[in-house]
């Protein structure tokens, strides 16, 4: 994959490698997204050379269709259910990452939590917009991590306890 123009954040602050997992690969959902969409779009463009039409969201063969025009649409239908997949993938970590930056209840934590795991800011540009010197910001990171890591356990724990035993 194309590294992407964005800055990587590095997310050292964070123990526990599940959730570390999640906040790390929202910066790659655009890319992901992207690298997908093009792909797919290259693929059509070569299908329709061979006379294949996308309508309704299915592919239309023509009725002297090649193997290899066969093959293609093959290929495409499996691209489309990559793309599906994936999207469904980086939504449901993108509902987890919110729903545990949400979980902290103090905003300028979870202010410090968007700025350095949603827009991927670096520490010297949250501490500047946010008023605060570096060590400060930092300290708020950690504080605000442990929090979320905290929320995670606890969801993570009520998720795989039997029901009516959380």
């Amino acid at each position: 994959m194309q590294e992407s123009t964005k800055a990587r954040t590095s997310h050292s602050t964070i123990k526990n490698e599940e959730l570390k997992r999640i906040l790390e690969n929202i910066f790659y959902t655009e890319d992901l997204i992207s690298e997908l969409t093009t792909e797919r779009d290259s693929l059509r463009l070569l299908l329709s050379k061979e006379g294949i039409r996308y309508e309704d969201g299915k592919y239309v063969l023509p009725p002297n269709a090649s193997e290899h025009a066969t093959a293609l649409v093959h290929e495409a239908d499996k691209l489309d259910e990559h793309i599906i997949r994936s999207t469904k993938k980086i939504i449901a970590r993108q509902r987890t990452a919110t729903s545990l930056i949400n979980s902290v209840k103090d905003y300028r934590l979870r202010l410090v939590l968007i700025k350095r795991f949603i827009d991927n800011k670096p520490l010297d540009v949250i501490s500047s917009e946010m008023g605060f010197s570096v060590r400060h910001t930092q300290r708020m990171i950690k504080e605000a991590t442990e929090l979320m890591e905290t929320a995670y356990e606890k969801e993570k724990e009520k998720r795989l306890s039997p029901k009516g035993f959380a």
